[in-house]
């Protein structure tokens, strides 16, 4: 059987990222992806995403994510290949944060 779902309207009210299955060494591809819906993307930002597929770092503020996210965030990615997937919506915008991207917080 493969990962699991998670839908989240309000993130301010969902659970922390480490509630979700992040998968297994031997099976990571069995942990969980998160739906979460953000409030506003806006280009540029203080967030900087790197990794796989990331030409060079982009930056986006992401509004309306639960505090701590980005620690959180940090802690997921440092179980690579373990840990949850995210699919950030807002309105008809996808953003995809798969397991292997870093996030940074620039000084602004």
């Amino acid at each position: 059987m493969g990962g699991r779902f998670a839908l989240i309207a309000d993130p301010a009210a969902g659970p922390k990222l480490t509630a979700f299955d992040g998968g297994s060494v031997d099976y990571p591809d069995r942990s969980a992806t998160v739906i979460m819906e953000a409030s506003r993307f806006l280009s540029g930002g203080e967030i900087g995403f790197s990794g796989p597929g990331i030409p060079t770092r982009r930056y986006l503020t992401i509004e309306g994510l639960p505090a701590g996210f980005i620690a959180d965030w940090a802690s997921n990615h440092a179980q690579f290949p373990c840990g949850v997937d995210i699919l950030l919506t807002c309105g008809d915008l996808l953003l995809g944060l798969p397991r292997s991207t870093a996030l940074e917080v620039s000084c602004m």
